[in-house]
C-alpha cells in the first residue's frame, strides 16, 4: 500500500500565525482531511464520539473558501 499523499484545497483565509492555519485536504485516497484546533476535552464529552474519533474546531470562514472553488 503507497503512503497517502494530501493537496491542500483551502485554508484559513482570515490569516494565522506561522502559516500553521485550519486547513482542508484532499487525500490521494479520496478522503477529505481536516486541520483544526485541539478541542476542550469538556466540549469532547458533551456528546457521544465513537472509538477512534475526534473533534476539531475550524472557522467558518474556511467552509466558506472551499465553497468559493
Amino acid at each position: 500500500m503507497e503512503p497517502i499523499t494530501l493537496t491542500m484545497l483551502a485554508s484559513d483565509p482570515t490569516g494565522c500565525a506561522g502559516g500553521k492555519c485550519p486547513t482542508l485536504y484532499r487525500g490521494s485516497d479520496g478522503n477529505i482531511y481536516v486541520q483544526g484546533m485541539v478541542v476542550e476535552e469538556a466540549l469532547k464529552q458533551s456528546i457521544s464520539l465513537p472509538g477512534g474519533e475526534d473533534l476539531v474546531r475550524i472557522p467558518e470562514a474556511l467552509l466558506t473558501a472551499i465553497r468559493a472553488r
